[in-house]
């Protein structure tokens, strides 16, 4: 039997023979292709689980993980560009590969690779500090 467990910087997830513990930010993104579920983490590593997407972004950091379609929830993170093509807008993720962004989302995921890429950030006073 699968478990998945969520932690706050991590998740377990077991099966019959193994068990894996995943930090967020070695996800890159995680891709669905029903019933199953594929974490793609850094390294070229994969983890595929029997769960739907909407249970998992459920679980996740909502600043974080964005769903960017009904297939695909990417770690902002790890987005290396943000383009554009005529219409459609795409994610251009640190290892390569490049997603279609919906056209209902691109105003979330444009907020949040500005914020996540700020040239302000704060310190642990909560003040700003420029980088």
């Amino acid at each position: 039997m699968e478990q998945l467990v969520f932690e706050e910087k991590f998740f377990w997830y077991s099966d019959r023979n193994n068990m894996w513990k995943v930090e967020y930010n070695d996800i890159i993104s995680i891709e669905c292709d029903k019933p199953y579920i594929k974490f793609l983490l850094k390294g070229s590593k994969a983890i595929v689980i029997k769960k739907s997407l909407l249970n998992v972004q459920k679980n996740l950091n909502e600043k974080l993980f964005v769903r960017i379609n009904r297939k695909t929830i990417v770690n902002m993170e790890n987005v290396q560009s943000v383009l554009k093509n005529k219409d459609v807008y795409s994610l251009l993720m640190q290892n390569g590969l490049e997603y279609v962004v919906s056209f209902r989302t691109v105003s979330l995921v444009r907020k949040c690779f500005f914020l996540l890429n700020s040239s302000e950030k704060k310190d642990e006073n909560g003040e700003n500090e420029n980088i």
